[in-house]
């Protein structure tokens, strides 16, 4: 589906604007996080706070300069993902609950699943270099998963030795951190091939299909909100 069909989408409704509120909400925590992880956090922890707290500002910036927004359901999964993620750190859950990395790596998979698949769309409607089957759809969208999901374990595994904060424990948590990558990449997957069936994907992309086409430059003026 081509961005030009955007019309006959429907406007954004009300659960758009209760992830709004919700992003928005997440975005408050997470930056009293990092206030606390500064006075009482290890220095990993310290370090993760003051880039989410400036990560917090990055969306709304590259919106007022260039008018692309990051669609709100992709949005809202970015920050819970940070969230589950600094502020188990932060407040100490990943050593009092242990189901937290679990919790964390599916929503954080199924997330940057959505974001990959979500490039590729828009990749494709501009380049058109492929027919975004159902099947194919799940297959990049696994894919993205779980490679993703081995270059994580490689980054806790250095983190590991450069900080000792003990981010694996073992062979037996790194698989099972794999197996929730791979049913959030799924849960991912499944939800990817119903929003490019339903169009819903050309919709929440369509400032940053504008630009790609061609439609709209990325210096022209901020569009105002409908």
């Amino acid at each position: 589906m081509s961005h030009q069909d955007i019309s006959t989408q429907p406007a954004p409704g009300r659960t758009e604007r209760v992830l709004r509120w919700a992003t928005t909400a997440l975005k408050v925590i997470m930056v009293a996080m990092a206030i606390l992880a500064v006075y009482s956090g290890p220095i990993v922890w310290i370090y993760s706070g003051i880039f989410c707290t400036v990560f917090v500002f990055m969306p709304t910036i590259v919106y007022r300069y260039t008018g692309l927004s990051l669609p709100v359901a992709l949005e809202f999964l970015l920050f819970l993902s940070l969230f589950l993620h600094v502020g188990g750190g932060a407040l100490g859950i990943y050593s009092m609950w242990g189901s937290w990395d679990i919790v964390t790596h599916f929503v954080s998979t199924f997330m940057l699943a959505l974001v990959g698949i979500t490039v590729v769309f828009l990749a494709n409607d501009h380049l058109d270099f492929m027919v975004m089957t159902p099947a194919r759809v799940v297959l990049v969208t696994m894919v993205i998963a779980m490679s993703l999901g081995f270059i994580w374990e490689g980054m806790e595994w250095s983190a590991d030795r450069m900080f000792g904060i003990r981010a694996q424990d073992g062979t037996a948590d790194t698989v099972l951190d794999l197996v929730m990558d791979a049913v959030g990449g799924m849960a991912a997957a499944l939800l990817a091939v119903r929003w490019v069936g339903n169009g819903t994907l050309t919709r929440m992309t369509t400032d940053i299909g504008r630009v790609l086409s061609g439609d709209r430059h990325i210096t022209d003026p901020v569009p105002l909100p409908q």
